[in-house]
């Protein structure tokens, strides 16, 4: 058996790094089409548009290769199909569970691999892409770098709000121009914190050149005394339950997040609308359920394609196409509705899974 497995696994990754390869190559070719002038206007090197587009294909991945495995499956199993291999598996006692053992552990190494680059590696990569763009694809290493921008950030739960100058969201451990604001329970002001600088050091925030407003109980913010000066060489404040973390995922677009960081937003956004909570929980359950696709369509391709021998080739191109476009359709319906409240968001994110899986293993357990 580790003979027969080591076989269709040099034909089917074969052919899926093929189609891989392909996808890739047609994208690249027909942007290039309507983009080399501009590339070739702003002197971009060709090793940085290679790179432009190697960023482009990551985020992509989790479209690429669902369906790289599914046409890959297809041609491997015609292949095999017309030379009557299958036939004779199936004569010698392997079961087509068996013979799709091989596809669908590559199928898991491709979902496992898609989900460690979207975590990892995609809220970066869209960082870069938006800012080399935002840079008219001028290649400048200094204009490819975050700058420090002005950010206000709420948190609620600590009934703070924090004014924040120059902000940069790869150094939130190191803040400039800062005035927070806090208040009490009533909604009155309690305090008022200006500092020209606060560092994170040692699990707490320290202050430099810094000076406290206290204020009154009072709806009019009454001061209460004039506002005393701290150390200007630094203090240590303790009574500030804010981290950095949490002003770092506020500040960053939601595409640029990792999937733990919209986790940590999500949970320190109780604050806003029940329709905006929807949609990000329905992103999260999306970012989480898409890379599984390269297992989905790799359960219905492979009956339809193990059918190649007694069908009509097209045929069952088509039926698979159609399989591929009805699974994507129901995916992104789902997470219409689940964003827009009608669903639970996990329910519209994983709903075209469960349905598609099943139906894959019903025509498993039909051809077999």
């Amino acid at each position: 058996m580790r003979i027969l497995d080591r076989y269709l696994l040099k034909e089917y990754v074969t052919a899926v790094l093929f189609c891989f390869t392909a996808f890739c190559l047609i994208y690249i070719v027909l942007d290039l089409f309507y983009y080399l002038s501009r590339f070739l206007d702003a002197n971009t090197p060709p090793t940085i548009i290679a790179y432009y587009y190697l960023l482009w294909v990551l985020p992509f991945l989790e479209y690429l290769f669902p369906a790289s495995l599914l046409f890959g499956a297809l041609y491997t199993l015609w292949r095999m199909a017309r030379k009557n291999e299958i036939i004779a598996m199936r004569a010698g006692g392997v079961s087509l569970n068996r013979i799709m053992a091989p596809f669908l552990g590559v199928a898991i190494v491709f979902a496992l691999t898609t989900m460690v680059v979207k975590e990892w590696t995609v809220p970066a990569t869209r960082e870069w892409h938006s800012n080399f763009l935002a840079a008219r694809r001028h290649y400048d290493p200094e204009a490819l770098v975050s700058r420090p921008v002005s950010f206000i950030y709420h948190a609620p739960a600590a009934r703070m709000v924090w004014s924040i100058g120059q902000f940069d969201a790869n150094r939130p451990d190191i803040l400039r121009e800062v005035a927070i604001v806090e208040t009490r329970e009533n909604g009155t002001r309690k305090r008022e914190i200006v500092a020209g600088e606060a560092q994170w050091l040692d699990g707490q925030w320290w202050l430099f050149g810094a000076s406290v407003q206290a204020y009154r109980d009072s709806p009019f913010h009454v001061p209460h005394g004039p506002p005393v000066l701290l150390p200007s060489a630094g203090v240590e404040m303790r009574d500030l339950p804010v981290e950095p973390q949490d002003i770092a995922v506020n500040a960053k677009p939601w595409a640029f997040l990792s999937t733990r960081e919209m986790l940590r937003r999500v949970a320190l956004q109780s604050h806003v609308s029940s329709e905006d909570l929807a949609r990000k929980r329905t992103d999260i359950h999306f970012r989480l359920a898409a890379p599984w696709a390269c297992l989905v369509v790799t359960l219905f391709g492979i009956p339809v394609g193990s059918r190649s021998s007694r069908q009509n080739v097209l045929a069952c191109l088509a039926t698979a196409v159609a399989c591929f476009v009805g699974y994507y359709a129901l995916l992104h319906v789902g997470v219409f509705l689940a964003g827009n409240g009608r669903m639970p968001p996990w329910l519209g994110a994983w709903m075209s899974n469960a349905v598609f899986a099943v139906a894959g293993m019903v025509l498993i357990r039909k051809a077999d």
